[in-house]
């Protein structure tokens, strides 16, 4: 089943490599926050996350390859502040944003190419940090 990532200002929609890792999709939704009173009792509340799931997706180096022109695309698209994305994993559409806080975006060549050859087809391992709205 193909992962998409779809820019919800353009309509424009990418298929990312299908053998990314998600490597949080098992989390907690419960926010905690512990804090000791004047008396020295322990105080712990608790709540629902209402968004935030994070969604982060990892390439490595035998898998989950993309073309460094899909990895500018992202960069671009990682470049708008406030962008409203929908990504399909799982066959479940969800609407997220790049986790700037986390670093939102990398990608690396897989192999090596000195600088003036490099080409939009090469080859490189991403990883995207995505957040849940």
């Amino acid at each position: 089943m193909p992962i998409l990532l779809t820019n919800t200002a353009t309509g424009t929609t990418v298929e990312l490599p299908d053998q990314l890792d998600w490597t949080d999709e098992v989390w907690s939704p419960v926010v905690q926050a512990k804090t000791t009173t004047s008396t020295g009792a322990l105080l712990i509340e608790e709540a629902l996350k209402q968004s935030g799931k994070p969604y982060t997706l990892v390439g490595t180096d035998d898998k989950a390859w993309c073309t460094r022109d899909l990895v500018e695309t992202l960069n671009a698209w990682s470049a708008a502040p406030g962008a409203v994305l929908t990504l399909t994993i799982r066959g479940t559409p969800r609407s997220v944003t790049w986790d700037h806080e986390q670093g939102a975006l990398e990608g690396f060549p897989l192999f090596f190419a000195a600088d003036g050859s490099i080409q939009s087809s090469d080859i490189y391992v991403p990883t995207l940090r995505l957040i849940g709205i």
